[in-house]
């Protein structure tokens, strides 16, 4: 060590302070990164709270028909969702956007746009008529959509919840 000579009084001195400043130094960052290690450790095994952030997938059936959602619930509050249902003449597609929220378990979705269509039809003019009756009637169906909210949901396991709506359990 420069400026301390062996065996001196107050080298010995000095070289016993530095040891035990470094020692106190040494001891309060172990007990700094133990407490770090064992913080990361616990919220690393902390099961993280499920969350609706995400695409979900719902298959059911409308009026007997197949029908498929998939609805995207992104950060920040937005929503989007298309939905095909499978008809014997064709397909009802519908596209709709909005927002949501999650109040404790009470799902909010408030759609702003939405719009329906038949697709697939044989008969092109009965499609036509039929889409141009939809897009008319697509404000009075978001609405309707609308007034279905809020749903209250329960977390099955972390990817699957079930709700009920009007009387009928989905999952």
């Amino acid at each position: 060590m420069k400026g301390i000579e062996r065996g001196s009084q107050v080298g010995f001195e000095l070289l016993l302070l530095e040891k035990t400043h470094w020692s106190c130094y040494d001891v309060v960052m172990q007990r700094f990164m133990f407490a770090t290690c064992i913080s990361f450790a616990l919220l690393g095994c902390q099961k993280a709270k499920p969350t609706l952030v995400g695409t979900w997938t719902n298959s059911i059936a409308v009026l007997g028909m197949p029908s498929v959602s998939d609805s995207k619930f992104l950060d920040g509050g937005k929503y989007v969702e298309v939905t095909v249902t499978t008809g014997p003449k064709g397909k009802i597609i519908i596209h709709s956007a909005g927002t949501w929220k999650l109040i404790g378990n009470s799902l909010y979705v408030i759609l702003t746009e939405s719009k329906w269509r038949v697709d697939g039809m044989a008969d092109a003019a009965k499609a036509k008529e039929m889409n141009k009756k939809l897009a008319a009637q697509s404000n009075e169906l978001m609405l309707i959509t609308n007034d279905m909210f809020p749903v209250e949901i329960r977390w099955d396991t972390d990817d699957q919840i079930s709700f009920d709506l009007r009387g009928k359990a989905y999952t």
